[in-house]
């Protein structure tokens, strides 16, 4: 009988498989939570996407309904109403401060244009035939009780072209004033308008 004693010993079988398989799991949670972050992070971007597209949709929405009012139509004579309304409670006698520069204005000046450019500033342009006009012009309007701050901005000459060639130019001055509201108010009751 043969005994076969072996005194080296064998070496243990490792479970392979169970690494393997533990491996496998570790892997395939790390995927799974690699892959859901992923996802969720993509319904993040789509969602901020869609609240920009929806706001963008709704300011246009408000535009076009802003656009899409009926839009009030101005009749002249609505328009001519509502002038008279202005003039009526507006402080100011318009009448006294144009009289006001009329009596300032040399023979040959003429008023071009006459704005208020706020409720207390008035810009004017006059023509005159000479640039020696316009200066005692300004210097009348400095006197005036009526004015203060008077400004001259530009003297323009204007040659008229009428195909004389012995005709003069013009003189054009752009001024700003500001109204003295109480003398205007005195020369109001004074003129009885």
């Amino acid at each position: 009988m043969l005994v076969d004693i072996n005194l080296i010993q064998k070496p243990k079988q490792r479970n392979t498989p169970l690494f393997i398989l533990a491996g496998f799991a570790l892997l395939s949670f790390a995927l799974v939570i690699t892959t859901g972050i992923l996802w969720y992070n993509g319904e993040l971007q789509m969602k901020d996407r869609l609240e920009n597209q929806l706001a963008h949709v709704q300011e246009l929405r408000g535009i076009r309904e802003q656009q899409n009012q009926p839009i009030e139509t101005v009749t002249p004579t609505k328009q001519y109403e509502e002038t008279v309304q202005w003039m009526d409670d507006y402080p100011l006698s318009t009448v006294v401060v144009i009289d006001e520069i009329r009596t300032l204005l040399t023979d040959r000046g003429f008023i071009l244009q006459f704005d208020y450019s706020s409720s207390e500033r008035i810009h004017l342009v006059a023509q005159f035939d000479a640039s020696r006009e316009v200066a005692f012009f300004f210097e009348r309007l400095q006197a005036s009780p009526l004015f203060t701050n008077v400004v001259l901005n530009k003297i323009e000459t204007v040659k008229l072209d009428n195909g004389n060639p012995d005709v003069l130019p013009r003189y054009r001055a752009d001024f700003n004033l500001a109204i003295q509201a109480t003398e205007v108010q005195k020369a109001k009751k004074e003129s009885g308008q």
